[in-house]
């Protein structure tokens, strides 16, 4: 009988102080990620804690709602059966009178929307908590849309079906109800811009007391340079496919980059991978290739690579020396790579169970030819870019493919290594959180590239890293990049405080908060290392 079995009888209990015991052994029991998850019935002990979260005991339901938070952690998609009961729980417990207990229900449905359902399926459980009778969780369920759009992005939620009870609570009898609906929507209006705006004006009942000054804020908005790149295609406003569409750190898309790209699709490839136009995003510190002799805009003698700043809070993109060396390369060839693979077509999800199971098997064997290894990792991007992202039986695959993903980041063959890494980048940047753990077990052999002598291979160990940390926003890869930070390699070091600066800038907070110690300490650190280069990156 597992550890979880012998708690779950104890569940039960009406004792409070034994609660609250049993409650602070099971987190330090599930805290420690080598202990056994085993269970005979989890669904068992989930409807038994159940009725923690709705205890009138606040430490009672705060520890109920971590163990459920370390629970949907452990059990990522598995959790999915349980929704029903717990959601409505969680939801309960943002209208707690303690703050604490407010913010750990809304870690819990953050933690729902990262591992088990996307965010505009939860919005959709949600819309009830909109017209909740506590009006504190009608302000806590838009203070969570909120941080779902900034950590998710725009397209991650249809927002067109939520505005109508966002504008229904401007007129709330409770004023703090009503100041959060008008902020909502003006966080709303940062992300899908004059959509919104046009739709409030003429399908919405605002309150013709607040119309103006919504539309003087929207104003300012757009006047200071607020509005994200999403803002310009409405992207997810009516609907939601639960990926970022846009580069949160950038807060405008420089035209040179937009050049280059339209260069690139109009020079490369003669067949298009899909008849859909591509999506293309900028990354921090995105970078330029060198311009012919007599250019207009030439590098000096010690670079060809001339980066363009992307703008971030007030703060310009930074450089790596590897990505200014010959036979390095950068963001542009990435750009240019992720979308130059065959065409494919998915007919059902039997068959693209049959593909992934051919493409891991020719990429997991070392033996096999490496022309047909990269042949089947541009597949894996040929399969994203026809909408295997959709199909639920990708991900389990997914998991599949991480040992052969990391054989081949770790391979001989610089053209392997390459493609393995625009693959990598390619999926953190259209599925995000949902190759978090992928990002999480290939982060250590990408570092270890960093140092190679082989340009191309440290160069695209070092661009991955950067569309991982700008678009994977997963807590867990920050315990590696600070153990990495001790390397007795400058080149490492150097590289890991520049990505260590550029997650600082865009990442949301609550990803953060876990390691805010260790972060701490580490960037001290960064300040007095040996190399300058860190230095400089660890003072930013």
């Amino acid at each position: 009988m597992s550890q979880l079995d012998l708690f779950t009888p104890q569940l039960s209990t009406t004792d409070t102080r034994k609660k609250i015991a049993l409650g602070t052994e099971i987190i330090n029991y599930l805290g420690v990620p080598t202990n056994s998850f085993d269970c005979d019935d989890i669904g068992h002990f989930i409807d038994g804690l159940v009725p923690w979260l709705q205890s009138s005991n606040f430490k009672v339901a705060l520890n109920g709602l971590e163990v459920m938070t370390f629970l949907v952690e452990r059990m990522s998609h598995d959790f999915r059966p349980y929704l029903s009961s717990v959601i409505p729980a969680a939801t309960d417990r943002l209208g707690d009178s303690k703050d604490a207990v407010r913010e750990k229900a809304q870690m819990l449905l953050s933690s729902m929307m990262e591992n088990v359902v996307s965010p505009n399926s939860m919005f959709e459980r949600l819309i009830p908590a909109f017209s909740h009778k506590n009006g504190k969780v009608r302000e806590e369920v838009m203070n969570c849309l909120q941080n779902t759009l900034n950590n998710h992005g725009a397209s991650s939620v249809t927002v067109s079906r939520l505005v109508p009870h966002i504008v229904k609570l401007l007129s709330d009898p409770t004023a703090l109800v009503r100041d959060c609906a008008f902020s909502t929507l003006v966080e709303c209006y940062k992300h899908y811009g004059e959509r919104l705006r046009i739709d409030l004006s003429k399908k919405h009942n605002v309150p013709p007391s607040k119309l103006p000054a919504l539309m003087t804020r929207f104003d300012e908005v757009r006047d200071t340079g607020l509005m994200l790149p999403s803002a310009t295609t409405a992207s997810g406003y009516t609907e939601g496919k639960g990926d970022d569409d846009v580069d949160r750190a950038s807060r405008s898309l420089p035209r040179r980059i937009l050049a280059l790209r339209r260069k690139v699709k109009s020079g490369g490839s003669k067949s298009r991978a899909s008849s859909a136009p591509p999506v293309r995003r900028t990354v921090q510190g995105a970078a330029l290739p060198p311009k012919s002799a007599g250019g207009e805009s030439g590098v000096g003698p010690r670079s060809t690579i001339k980066r363009v700043p992307s703008i971030s809070r007030g703060r310009v993109g930074s450089s790596s020396s590897n990505t200014a060396a010959a036979g390095a390369v950068d963001e542009a060839s990435f750009f240019a790579l992720f979308e130059d693979v065959p065409k494919v077509t998915i007919y059902s999800h039997k068959e693209l169970e049959d593909t992934l199971t051919k493409v891991r098997e020719v990429i997991a064997s070392s033996s096999n030819d490496w022309d047909k290894r990269v042949d089947a990792l541009k597949k894996i991007r040929s399969l994203i870019i026809a909408g295997a992202a959709s199909y639920e039986e990708f991900y389990p695959h997914l998991r599949l493919l991480e040992p052969a993903m990391q054989l081949s980041i770790k391979d001989l063959r610089s053209q392997v290594v390459r493609e393995a890494c625009v693959t990598v980048a390619y999926m953190s940047q259209e599925l995000h959180h949902k190759v978090d753990h992928l990002c999480e077990t290939l982060l250590p052999s990408l570092i270890i590239l960093i140092p190679n002598s082989a340009k191309i291979m440290a160069s695209s160990g070092i661009v991955t890293i950067r569309f991982i940390i700008q678009n994977t926003h997963h807590h867990k890869l920050i315990p590696i990049l600070l153990r990495e930070l001790s390397s007795k390699n400058r080149e490492i070091r150097k590289v890991l405080c520049e990505v260590l600066d550029q997650l600082v800038h865009t990442w949301p907070t609550h990803s953060m908060e876990k390691h805010i110690v260790i972060l701490s300490e580490s960037i001290k650190k960064g300040i007095t290392d040996a190399d300058p280069e860190a230095r400089a990156f660890s003072r930013k």
